[in-house]
Parts: structure tokens; sequence; C-alpha cells
């Protein structure tokens, strides 16, 4: 049975190397909330990274 709930990843997020992935909107938000991401633009939901990600 699917759901109709899905995680789909629809928000882009570009690293300070320039390497870009997908993510969710909900991780997006929360990068933002935590000041790690910036919002860079709409359709599809942009944004970069503040400093390096740590991980």
């Amino acid at each position: 049975m699917t759901s109709n709930k899905e995680k789909k990843k629809t928000a882009l997020v570009v690293a300070r190397n320039r390497k870009e992935f997908w993510t969710t909107q909900t991780q997006f938000w929360q990068w933002v909330r935590e000041g790690v991401v910036v919002k860079t633009g709409d359709g599809p939901l942009t944004g970069a990274f503040v400093r390096e990600h740590e991980g």
C-alpha cells in the first residue's frame, strides 16, 4: 500500500563546492531555521549552504 505522504525531494541545495543535491522541503526549511541554508529561489525551491556543511 503506497502513501501519498511519501517524502518527495523537491528542494535543491547547492553546497560550497558547487555540488547540488535534492532534499525534502521539510529538511530544507529546517536548515533555513537553523541558519545552515539561505533560500535563493523558488520553482524549484533552491538554497545554498551558508558555511561548509559539517559531517
